[in-house]
């Protein structure tokens, strides 16, 4: 009869604190919804982040073909919460150079991460994206979270 009343307590409890995480939307978050245009023209594909200014998380999405993206901080799609974010956009060229590449010293062709290639630089990756965008910090892209919000616009230029 013990096991039975201890059981009875366990279960809910543990089920309680396995969904904490999980379990519905970010607490506070406010969905966010934009568009990345490059030169005018949507982005596919691009990774967005938006980073808190002081303390908080950080959300992200990725474009779909017609540059829309909608931002996740917890569960997918749950938004961010209100506040102001330096953002940050990339997206290597597809092909692009692959960081790992055979180290051309070693006979058995061993994988190294920025081995040198032909003049002997390390190998950088190419980006579809001018890279100043890539880096939040320093993109000069910023952007105020709030209820009701309309869509954000990032307009890129090369």
């Amino acid at each position: 009869m013990k096991r039975l009343a201890v059981g009875l307590l366990v279960v809910p409890m543990v089920a309680g604190l396995l969904c904490l995480p999980g379990c519905g939307s970010s607490v506070g978050a406010v969905s966010v919804t934009g568009t990345v245009t490059l030169d005018g023209e949507p982005v596919e594909g691009a990774s967005v982040v938006f980073v808190p200014e002081g303390k908080g998380r950080m959300a992200s999405g990725k474009t779909d073909s017609s540059g829309q993206f909608k931002l996740t901080t917890q569960k997918v799609g749950d938004g961010a919460v209100p506040g102001k974010y330096k953002v940050g956009v990339s997206k290597l060229k597809s092909g692009g150079v692959d960081a790992r590449k055979p180290d051309p010293n070693s006979p058995e062709g061993v994988m190294l991460a920025g081995a040198p290639v032909g003049n002997g630089a390390p190998a950088m990756p190419e980006f579809e994206i001018p890279p100043k965008y890539s880096n939040a910090e320093n993109s000069g892209l910023e952007v105020t979270v709030k209820s009701g919000m309309d869509p954000v616009k990032l307009e890129l230029t090369r």
